[in-house]
């Protein structure tokens, strides 16, 4: 299993968001109400004339817990390899549910896009505060690459949606 993580490592707080005490984030975890139904949008972009495929979860948009789970997980696969070709034959996102049900384990986390470009497939996903996004990328079963960082105005998934 390879992992390579990508320096700086920022580490967000609860603290950092006024606007909800660590209480209220309980109670609003055990309703139920913090994932909207998907709806996945599909569209190429041509970038330094490669095609990338993108499939963004439009249903984050407005999300309202964006500051709460402000730490975007970028995690990259090798297209070479034989698992992640067969995984894609399977389903285009497969491997993107699969990582996120392995973080799911551990709390809160949201699958918001997906690309392919140049030979390489990225998830793209946002987690609570508290996780431990190392373990989970190194234990996860494919082969990946990871990059955390804070985002907690998801200008990543903004800027991916622009490109639409």
């Amino acid at each position: 299993m390879t992992l390579k993580l990508i320096f700086p490592i920022i580490v967000l707080t609860l603290t950092s968001c006024n606007f909800l005490s660590s209480d209220n984030w309980d109670k609003i975890k055990k309703t139920g109400s913090l994932y909207p139904e998907d709806t996945i949008e599909t569209f190429k972009t041509t970038l330094l004339q490669d095609t990338q495929t993108v499939w963004i979860n439009s249903s984050y948009k407005n999300y309202p817990y964006k500051k709460i789970c402000g730490n975007n997980v970028q995690v990259t696969f090798d297209l070479v390899q034989p698992v992640v070709q067969e995984y894609l034959k399977q389903d285009s996102l497969m491997i993107a549910h699969m990582l996120l049900n392995k973080f799911r384990e551990t709390g809160v986390s949201h699958f918001v896009a997906q690309t392919i470009f140049n030979d390489k497939l990225s998830v793209y996903l946002y987690t609570e505060d508290g996780l431990n996004p190392v373990k989970t990328l190194v234990d996860f079963e494919v082969p990946n690459e990871g990059r955390l960082e804070g985002d907690e105005e998801w200008k990543t998934y903004s800027n991916l949606f622009e490109k639409k």
